[in-house]
């Protein structure tokens, strides 16, 4: 059986040139495969045991097929109210004068498209994000490239360029239909010689063969959106994009929201009157620490949710090479939180190396000492000199580059400044703008946002660094062997592998590409002999055998 998805992109590309019949029955026929797979469910009382696989997107192209042809149904019948054509004229025997022809009108031009002030679509660059259009974060996997209507406690992130673009061509593609339905229309009373308008049917008939390809181009375009929209909302997980374009695309996310926050937003953001730049920023960080713990325990084994863990700390990295701080603290936040913490069969999985690195973020981006290491390494202090070097120097070393500093500390030290200002000065507007401390924050906050701005394509120096570390099957392989010689619960905590010589394989496995203390079987055996103590080798305890 041919794949669904496939056949339809086929019936749309005959639709497309004009092959109406053949677009008909392969719509036809690629619906009954759609449906097909439903006959197989399995119901226990009244609930669903098995249930198809990508029912979502099966269901999406059924329903794509079943308006393909209600289009054609409804445009492509003939009416049997349609007035008989016009008799020919009779042969005059008189001669007369010839006429000089009418001179030609223009054809008119697609009127410009008007939209309401709630749909109103913001001028940017193709495929830039507009930090201005936030619409609720999708939290399901649907067939529709609308946001839901129940967005209540569901945060607002920056709208993807993928459905501005959808928005837009939708609308224009609105807005031809019904003036190439408007030309018809007038064709066909023209026709019964009801309309005596100003265009005549030979212009009525241009009319529409001009606008024609437009509306059908307008379609395909709409249906490959569409069908990335469905290839990207069935790839199940994180994993199958590199560290680095993750990291590369959210920071360029992030820098869209940092850099239209105005400085002032700080004096008159509180809990009670939040500021919306603020807010789309502080959305954007609870949502990536909500999709990172959704991506680490929505899988039921826990090598799988070792290769999340791993995986997001691969991109943790890559943003500090990318000067991206709020991301970096998102991830540190999300891989610390207890759910995630409380997996301890998880975390035995993870490579010391990983964990070194971990560890490091970790301590970059403490909150002990009100974020004293990473105000250190920013520079942003109270005091003029950190560590033998400038704050202005380090402050300066990287605004050269595109920065996204971490917000939370400037909300945090401006809510402190104007407490203590309020108490010392009063409530005064003058007194808040005249504060040195406050005018210095401002200025550290205006300062990073005139930052060069990230490209829309890694430059070279960037794109080096994001291929620095690329994907291994090592560490997969490495899990599964793991899993397969120790058991379930791996060589963490000595479950499984009951013989000597299966331990000893893995073992030597694990150490094949480090220096091992273990020069042979019998030195192994002794050290588990004598030594009557599980072992510590590369990151995995091999258990003392009986």
């Amino acid at each position: 059986m041919e794949d669904p998805l496939s056949s339809l992109n086929t019936a749309s590309h005959h639709f497309d040139n004009g092959q109406i019949k053949d677009a008909y029955y392969l719509f036809l026929n690629t619906a009954q495969n759609a449906i097909q797979p439903f006959f197989d469910v399995k119901f226990v009382h009244c609930s669903i045991v098995s249930k198809p696989q990508k029912y979502d997107t099966l269901l999406c192209i059924l329903r794509t097929c079943l308006d393909e042809i209600e289009k054609i149904v409804e445009n492509h019948s003939i009416s049997t109210n349609k007035a008989p054509p016009p008799l020919p004229p009779k042969p005059s025997t008189s001669s007369k004068p010839v006429l000089p022809p009418k001179p030609t009108r223009p054809l008119p031009v697609a009127p410009a498209i008007k939209q309401d002030s709630e749909v109103a679509l913001p001028r940017v660059p193709n495929g830039e994000i507009d930090p201005s259009h936030l619409v609720p974060a999708q939290t399901n996997n649907n067939d529709t490239l609308t946001p839901s209507a129940n967005s209540k406690n569901i945060p607002h992130i920056p709208a993807p360029p993928l459905l501005t673009t959808h928005r837009v061509l939708q609308t224009k593609l609105d807005s031809l239909e019904s003036l190439l339905n408007d030309y018809r229309t007038q064709k066909r009373l023209v026709q019964q010689g009801t309309d005596n308008g100003q265009m005549t049917e030979s212009e009525l008939n241009d009319a529409i063969a001009r606008y024609t390809p437009c509306v059908a181009e307008a379609k395909h375009t709409l249906n490959k959106i569409r069908t990335v929209y469905m290839t990207a909302a069935t790839i199940p997980s994180i994993l199958h994009f590199q560290p680095g374009i993750i990291a590369y695309q959210i920071t360029r996310i992030e820098s869209a929201i940092f850099s239209v926050i105005p400085a002032q937003a700080l004096l008159t953001h509180s809990p009670k009157n939040p500021h919306p730049r603020i807010i789309a920023s502080t959305d954007f960080f609870n949502f990536i620490t909500r999709l990172i713990e959704h991506s680490i325990l929505l899988p039921q084994e826990a090598s799988s949710r070792a290769q999340h863990i791993h995986h997001w700390i691969k991109i943790a990295t890559k943003c500090q090479d990318l000067n991206n701080y709020q991301t970096l603290k998102a991830i540190v936040s999300a891989l610390g939180t207890p759910p995630v913490q409380r997996l301890k069969r998880t975390w035995a999985y993870i490579p010391k190396k990983s964990m070194v690195k971990l560890e490091a973020l970790n301590e970059l981006m403490s909150e002990s000492n009100n974020y004293g290491k990473y105000r250190e390494h920013m520079g942003i202090a109270s005091t003029s000199v950190l560590n033998g070097k400038s704050v202005t120097k380090i402050q300066s070393d990287h605004c050269k580059r595109p920065t996204v500093p971490f917000l939370g500390t400037f909300i945090h030290d401006m809510t402190y400044l104007l407490a203590a200002v309020q108490q010392q000065q009063g409530t005064s507007s003058d007194a808040l703008q005249k504060d040195a401390r406050v005018q210095k924050l401002l200025k550290t906050l205006s300062l990073f946002q005139s930052c060069p701005p990230y490209d829309k394509k890694p430059n070279a120096m960037y794109a080096k660094a994001l291929q620095k570390n690329p994907i291994r099957p090592a560490f997969t392989q490495a899990i599964h062997r793991s899993k397969s010689s120790f058991g379930r619960l791996g060589g963490a905590i000595g479950f499984g592998g009951n013989n000597e010589s299966e331990a000893w394989g893995c073992a030597k496995q694990q150490c094949r590409k480090s220096i091992c203390k273990f020069t042979d079987k019998q030195q192994y055996k002794f050290v588990h002999e004598n030594e009557c103590k599980w072992t510590q080798h590369n990151n995995k305890c091999f258990p003392k055998h009986a």
